[in-house]
């Protein structure tokens, strides 16, 4: 059984949860930057806040976890609920959390957890380091196409397929389900670059707005084929860490962060670039400078494959 743990917590509770979350990262990103910090201190008053949220939702937690031989979390507030449930004696089941930031966050760890599993070694580390606990390396977790890549066909094949030029760089922006980050300035400091820049997102009502900044732009919502898609272009901008950047280690295809989300985006493009793994650009100049190389590498049909630096 697959549950949404925000759906344990009372109605107008979790309705203003997810109106927030979006709305305080896009419009108050320093705000956002600002709890997710002070989630990190064990007796601060966000940190209190959160256990009022685990106590609403516990029963309901409690009633789902009862048939589970394992209840494995995915999600950081998720954990903590189960983690306690599990210490306080209330729940019987083997407990695990996946997480997939590099950076384990402090949410992220408990102690009635009873395996952890992580997608990056630097996170296995710095759970050593932090914790003093122990997590087992799974690698990536990325769909079957990923792994197994049939592209049908070229480079240029694929290309056009997508109805994307071959003879000029492609640059694939990944904003998430939300399209947080900020894609319209990145869009904008991109600028006159000689490149063809596609969104992937999955917010249909973007398609208008960012596609009518630049006529060099173009949106697509989420769809199946996102793996040849991937394969097919020349960089990958992404802005969290999370798995978009995963499937683009795994294709080889060369990605970058640039103007990386408030909290966990930050602390993820921080790891990632202190391990050698992802490069995280923090300037328009910066970008600037790649994407000038880029135009004076790019060779329509060929392109020097980097080798994932992430263990299988």
């Amino acid at each position: 059984m697959i549950v949404d743990y925000l759906d344990a917590l009372p109605g107008l509770v979790r309705r203003i949860l997810r109106w927030a979350y979006p709305a305080v990262m896009n419009q108050c990103p320093g705000l956002f930057g600002y709890l997710y910090k002070a989630c990190e201190r064990k007796r601060s008053w966000m940190m209190r806040t959160l256990r009022l949220l685990q106590w609403m939702a516990q029963s309901q937690t409690l009633e789902w976890s009862q048939e589970a031989d394992q209840v494995v979390s995915v999600f950081p507030l998720a954990t903590q609920a189960v983690g306690h449930a599990r210490v306080r004696g209330l729940l019987s089941s083997v407990t695990a959390t996946v997480i997939t930031d590099p950076y384990p966050h402090s949410l992220w760890w408990h102690k009635g957890i009873d395996r952890v599993y992580c997608v990056h070694e630097q996170t296995v580390n710095l759970i050593r380091t932090r914790f003093d606990g122990d997590a087992v390396l799974v690698g990536p977790i990325v769909r079957d196409e990923f792994l197994h890549l049939n592209s049908g066909g070229s480079r240029s094949e694929v290309r056009r397929k997508f109805g994307l030029p071959t003879d000029l760089p492609v640059v694939l922006l990944t904003g998430g389900s939300l399209a947080m980050g900020g894609l319209k300035t990145i869009i904008e400091e991109i600028g006159a670059a000689q490149v063809q820049c596609i969104v992937l997102t999955g917010k249909k009502d973007l398609r208008a707005g960012l596609s009518a900044s630049n006529p060099k732009v173009k949106v697509l919502i989420w769809r199946d084929d996102v793996a040849a898609l991937m394969w097919s272009v020349d960089l990958i901008i992404q802005n969290a860490g999370g798995l978009s950047a995963v499937e683009a280690l795994v294709l080889g295809v060369p990605v970058c962060t640039y103007r990386a989300i408030s909290g966990h985006g930050h602390s993820n493009a921080r790891v990632l670039d202190t391990a050698g793994v992802i490069p995280y650009l923090r300037s328009a100049e910066e970008l600037h400078r790649v994407l000038t190389d880029l135009r004076m590498t790019f060779r329509a049909g060929d392109r020097q494959i980097r080798k994932p630096k992430i263990s299988p």
